[in-house]
């Protein structure tokens, strides 16, 4: 699709990004088909610094019915460096159906030092953002892992849910 091609030209094929270079485009009846296709065809490449990008535009433009590209993405856990922002645009769109990746997520641990286990704490997160029993059931078994910093998370977060 010629629209997808335009979106990674302008997303991923320049030094300097920023969201009026995409604005103009999500007006465009094809956008929601030509940015998934953009995210899958970037995917498939490993192409990991674009991906990464056009998740990031994908927060800025939010669409639920891109909720299951981004938890397929989620279990695929090919590279860590996506993995966050697809958390972070989890977490924006609020979306049920991304409770069972989500909680796949939870067993995850970044490479790096990731001590404070930042990634999983987004995850915490969107998941106790997302409010459904089922989300807030994950969040309380959280209360139960290994990690101090992953237990204490939850516990914030069950108390602030419970105000």
């Amino acid at each position: 699709m010629k629209l997808a091609a335009e979106i990674v030209t302008r997303v991923c094929n320049r030094q300097v990004f920023s969201l009026a270079m995409v604005a103009d485009l999500s007006s465009d009846p094809d956008y929601k088909a030509a940015l998934r296709e953009a995210i899958e065809v970037q995917a498939l490449q490993k192409n990991w610094g674009c991906l990464l990008r056009l998740i990031w535009v994908l927060e800025r433009f939010p669409d639920k019915d891109l909720v299951p590209l981004l938890c397929n993405l989620l279990d695929a856990r090919e590279n860590d460096n996506y993995m966050e922002e697809v958390v972070e645009a989890l977490n924006i769109m609020l979306d049920e159906r991304a409770v069972g990746a989500l909680e796949r997520a939870m067993s995850y641990r970044m490479s790096g030092d990731d001590l404070a286990f930042h990634f999983n704490r987004k995850v915490l997160n969107a998941l106790a953002r997302i409010g459904s029993d089922e989300a807030m059931a994950v969040v309380s078994e959280a209360l139960q892992s290994p990690e101090e910093p992953i237990r204490d998370f939850a516990k914030e977060m069950l108390n602030e849910t419970a105000l």
